[in-house]
């Protein structure tokens, strides 16, 4: 275990391992988007993004559900490791947790399947539905509901401290996910082989995820133990969902900013252009994913500094997290504004960017978006969700500006202009006043929490 160090580029071990894995999902991220650019036709890679977008949409019914599992269950750690509860309350509310979590990875794959067919014919995508197409999108969403299951196993180990076997078991699943890909480049332009990378890919990462659970040691002390639970972990789930509410008209917001969005799109631009927006925000989504090891990392101890009281603590995690995130990420946009476009040509991709002015200017909007969803991050890591609700007039109003410019002729520019300035005053100004309150006060609202 690595002492944490003023000025260390890592304080900790989860933050190492944490840093491996968003490197893993870097270097698989870019061959994945190489690798679907290059193989894949335009209107193909659009239908690509159409599916991760329908589906997005549809993992609303998990309403964030992971997040809070793991504060909680950092909360439960935190009180076992004080001598308030017994190892056997935290395996009854991780057992409890995880047979909900399979009927509600089950439902959403049986909500998300039949939503994205009818929406598929709608769009009489490639000339009408049909049965490739059918399969593919089948394969895909079994890989996503095998993600749902996956992000529960993912927050009992993080919000249990051992964030670095989560990261580690992702950098497996990433390997997996781009041996398969690889099929790509002898049987080209079947949307079949990404889905089922992404199937077997989530089905390796749930089995070592599981793994992990299994092996933490507050896991196998509650079954060598003789106690029995003192704890209600059903009535804990309810209370979790409760807050998961909150969760929830966060996780909507962020889905009409990106999936919707998209979606949105879907219905006043040609697929070549959904396409290179598409392949635009995941190449965006890289960077920022790496941008994000820092914050990530810290999420759960900012949640224990604050269960705890040690707020000098958390103002240290979030500083330093913040500042690290912003440089990164900034450098990371300034590069694809640079080298993304030639590569991809030299590459041989059959989809370019968006054009240099909307390029840079969306770039720009993503960035001050980013920093303030980090600030907004640390909120909800201390409890305070009050943000959830500012965020969410934000993504309303956002799409229904954006559907009227649309109506009217306008194009992306006008659309991302009109997104920060609305984004800015409606989310980033609260946001900016709450997080002031709760890293100079040692006390957060009973409303808040």
């Amino acid at each position: 275990m690595i002492k944490p160090k003023p000025g260390n580029l890592f304080q900790n071990r989860n933050q190492i391992w944490t840093f491996y894995a968003q490197l893993a999902r870097i270097l698989s991220g870019l061959a994945f988007i190489g690798l679907l650019a290059r193989s894949l036709s335009s209107e193909l890679l659009g239908t690509w993004y159409i599916f991760v977008s329908l589906f997005g949409v549809a993992g609303l019914v998990e309403m964030g559900l992971a997040q809070v599992i793991g504060r909680h269950a950092a909360y439960l750690k935190a009180d076992y490791e004080l001598g308030r509860i017994s190892s056997t309350d935290f395996l009854k509310f991780a057992q409890v947790g995880e047979r909900f979590y399979l009927f509600l990875a089950s439902l959403i794959g049986l909500i998300a399947f039949p939503v994205g067919m009818w929406w598929l014919s709608l769009d009489e995508i490639q000339s009408g539905m049909h049965a490739p197409m059918a399969v593919a999108w089948l394969v895909y969403v079994m890989g996503g509901a095998l993600a749902i299951l996956g992000s529960y196993y993912a927050a009992l180990v993080n919000g249990a401290g051992q964030m670095w076997q989560a990261q580690r078991a992702a950098i497996f699943a990433a390997g997996m996910s781009i041996a398969v890909l690889l099929t790509l480049l002898v049987l080209p332009g079947a949307l079949l082989i990404p889905a089922t990378a992404m199937l077997l890919s989530q089905l390796l990462l749930v089995v070592l995820l599981r793994r992990a659970y299994q092996n933490l040691s507050i896991t196998k002390a509650a079954l060598l133990s003789s106690q029995s639970a003192e704890i209600n972990s059903y009535v804990a789930i309810q209370v979790m969902v409760k807050d998961a509410v909150k969760m929830f008209v966060i996780m909507v917001s962020y889905q009409l900013l990106t999936n919707g969005f998209v979606l949105i799109l879907s219905k006043y631009f040609k697929m070549e252009v959904i396409a290179s927006y598409g392949l635009t925000m995941q190449i965006v989504g890289v960077v920022l994913t790496f941008s994000m090891v820092w914050s990530h990392s810290n999420f759960f101890e900012m949640a224990a500094a604050r269960q705890s009281g040690d707020f000098l603590r958390l103002r240290q995690l979030f500083f330093g997290a913040f500042t690290r995130a912003g440089v990164v990420s900034f450098i990371g946009l300034f590069a694809i504004f640079l080298v993304a476009p030639p590569i991809l040509a030299l590459w041989g991709s059959k989809t370019d960017l968006l054009q240099p002015v909307s390029l840079a200017i969306i770039l720009g909007v993503l960035w001050v978006e980013f920093g303030l969803g980090q600030v907004a991050q640390m909120l909800i890591a201390v409890g305070d969700m009050r943000v959830a609700y500012f965020s969410l007039v934000a993504a309303v109003a956002i799409c229904i500006f954006s559907v009227l410019l649309l109506s009217h002729g306008y194009g992306l520019v006008e659309l991302f202009a009109a997104r920060i300035l609305v984004y800015g005053c409606v989310m980033g100004i609260p946001v900016l006043l709450m997080s002031n309150k709760a890293l100079t006060v040692e006390s957060v609202s009973d409303e808040a929490l």
